[in-house]
């Protein structure tokens, strides 16, 4: 039985808890509640309340459409599980506890509480020379309850034009565990959209999952130089995706198998150029003069998932006292795809591989895990394969205390004869090294070690947890065949680090990260970074300098493991 968390003792302690064996559930009874309590007369208290007037608090009807259990159902202790997992993991609940109460007559009262993340959206960023605002966003992560997802964000363009983008995902969309997102923008230069809509494979007791998408972005891709401005290239893509994949065998080992038909473009510029002054102007280096060329594919391809897995609730891994569901156990996805010219007359007739393997194991007071995603084409009848991808993490996290966590993170990024415009480098915000945002180098391959101590300092009141952190980072980045790619000794930077989660067991942690370079890459100074973003949800995701170089037909695209 799982353990129940203080936001639902005083309802359980009415009734007697009972493990799932087989009873009828004579009655749900689901206790929606705002991120804070509230009761208080302190400004603080006054604040959260106000915060909690901005906030609708999720529907009964949303949280029961995740729900793998009903009125007159037979009590499951693997669905009651899985019942609390999902509502965990969707990113507008904080903590949600599932628990079977015995009615007295042989039966039970399924009891679900769920406890709400902030939904406000409210960030922005200033400067101390003009212009002072940079940018701005606002939205809600769960409008009227229904976990609805909007925000418009806007940043100014300095010499080009200001940004502006919109992003809407409908999590319940048609009233069903659907997903439906769509984003549209203005870039500096250039524009973007998707729409996308989906059935995630949320959990093992699901039959089928599917996915549609398409999308553009006409975009400039950044190639940093040493002792040198930055030169870009244009890049125009466009990509269509439709896809399902099948469970065949019980629940916790099964495989996945289906299909997919994708179909790409690329379009990159003719050669380099360089923002000077609100404009743009044609870079006289020659690299990159004629390197990418057009490419159009149009594939069927063959999906297989293989699932060995169980979820175990561990507490403070990548959060602070978040609960979080870690996988225990194997899971490899694999895509095999062939260009077909009757997709689309100009597609190059290719084959395509992708693998994405997770293997995880330990106890809550010690984990490790592993993420691996591979991806190569070949052409036609030739030998050898090109655009090859690859990136991923391990991780070992050791808790030899309640309130203490030691974390150690090996990062992967890197590519060999990526037809796609790509760059990996140290200054990157989600792959990079802390500290080293002026770096001027770059390449195709980077390995990043992360080290780092935690303390969960203790609550502040009902509304937050704060924890405090040292760190060391340490990285190199190889040359390959990038253009302009560099060969880096080993970097190193060391910090310290704020750590905030509103409300309490939040996975939504805000970060302050002060970083300190220790060699000399770019300008050698005391770094300031804050990053607010879910944490515990996703084991690994993908760098964005990375990211842009792969295919749009992966495993993770057309089924999400959870």
């Amino acid at each position: 039985m799982a353990a129940v968390p203080g936001a639902a003792a005083a309802q359980v302690a009415e009734r007697e808890a009972v493990p799932c064996a087989g009873q009828v559930i004579t009655a749900t009874e689901i206790d929606t509640r705002p991120p804070f309590p509230g009761a208080e007369g302190t400004f603080i208290a006054r604040t959260g309340r106000a915060a909690s007037k901005l906030h609708t608090t999720t529907r009964t009807e949303t949280v029961r459409r995740y729900m793998a259990l009903g009125l007159g159902d037979r009590c499951d202790e693997l669905r009651r599980a899985e019942s609390e997992r999902i509502l965990r993991a969707q990113p507008f609940i904080s903590d949600a506890t599932v628990v079977a109460l015995s009615d007295g007559q042989g039966g039970v009262v399924l009891s679900v509480t769920t406890v709400d993340e902030i939904s406000l959206i409210v960030g922005g960023s200033l400067s101390t020379s003009s212009p002072h605002v940079r940018s701005a966003k606002l939205g809600n992560r769960n409008f009227f309850g229904s976990g609805l997802h909007a925000e418009v964000r806007w940043e100014d363009g300095r010499e080009f034009r200001d940004v502006y983008n919109i992003r809407v995902t409908d999590y319940q969309f048609f009233g069903r565990p659907y997903q439906l997102a769509a984003e549209a923008g203005r870039l500096q230069l250039g524009t973007e959209w998707l729409v996308d809509a989906s059935h995630p494979f949320l959990t093992d007791l699901q039959r089928i999952a599917w996915r549609v998408g398409a999308g553009e972005l006409d975009t400039y891709t950044r190639f940093r130089r040493p002792a040198a401005d930055p030169v870009h290239i244009a890049v125009d893509r466009e990509y269509l995706e439709a896809g399902g994949v099948v469970r065949i065998g019980p629940v916790e080992r099964f495989f996945l198998a289906g299909g997919s038909i994708t179909r790409e473009r690329v379009m990159p510029g003719e050669g380099p150029v360089r923002m000077v002054d609100g404009a743009i102007v044609t870079d006289t280096s020659t690299v990159l003069i004629g390197r990418y060329i057009e490419q159009r594919q149009a594939r069927a391809n063959a999906l297989l998932g293989v699932r060995l897995l169980r979820f175990m609730a561990v507490t403070g891994f990548d959060a602070l006292d978040a609960r979080q569901d870690v996988r225990k156990g194997l899971q490899l996805g694999f895509l095999l795809g062939r260009g077909f010219t009757f997709l689309d007359t100009k597609s190059d007739e290719d084959f395509f591989a992708s693998v994405s393997a997770y293997a995880g194991m330990g106890s809550p007071s010690a984990f490790t895990a592993l993420e691996l995603n591979v991806e190569g084409r070949r052409a036609g009848k030739e030998d050898n394969w090109n655009s090859v991808t690859s990136s991923g993490r391990f991780a070992l996290f050791a808790r030899p205390f309640l309130r203490h966590t030691s974390t150690a993170s090996l990062e992967w990024s890197g590519g060999w004869r990526s037809r796609v415009p790509y760059q990996v480098t140290f200054a990157s915000p989600d792959g990079g090294l802390r500290g080293y945002r002026s770096s001027q180098t770059g390449g195709a391959r980077r390995l990043v070690l992360r080290a780092e101590d935690k303390y969960v300092w203790g609550r502040f009141r009902e509304y937050a947890t704060i924890g405090i952190a040292g760190f060391v980072d340490a990285g190199k980045i190889w040359a390959g065949d990038s253009p302009f790619g560099v060969d880096t000794p080993v970097r190193y930077s060391a910090g310290v680090s704020l750590l905030v989660a509103v409300p309490p067991r939040s996975r939504r942690l805000a970060r302050l990260d002060l970083a300190y370079p220790l060699n000399t890459d770019g300008k050698r100074r005391l770094e300031a970074r804050l990053t607010v973003r879910d944490f515990g949800r996703v084991f690994w995701k993908e760098p964005r300098d990375l990211y842009q170089a792969r295919e749009r037909s992966r495993p993770a695209s057309v089924f999400s493991w959870p």
